[in-house]
């Protein structure tokens, strides 16, 4: 009864241990530019053109530093 339990247990961990590696298999690494945003909207549309990816503007920064537009995107 015994064997067959840690068996058991030892053929389940496998399983996941190899579904968790095909997820990451399939996974895309994500990446990010960065540029000066000219606007929400246009930081948006650059960024779609550009990299197929979400921009969005910068909401605050330091006194003197332009805002910078961030795109995120599948590498």
């Amino acid at each position: 009864m015994a064997k067959s339990s840690t068996l058991y247990l030892l053929i389940t961990l496998l399983v996941f241990a190899s579904l968790d590696g095909a997820k990451m298999a399939v996974e895309a690494k994500e990446c990010w530019a960065t540029w000066d945003c000219d606007g929400q909207d246009r930081c948006r549309a650059d960024c779609k053109k550009r990299y197929g990816g979400i921009g969005v503007c910068d909401k605050y920064t330091a006194p003197f530093v332009p805002l910078q537009c961030f795109c995120d995107y599948d590498c």
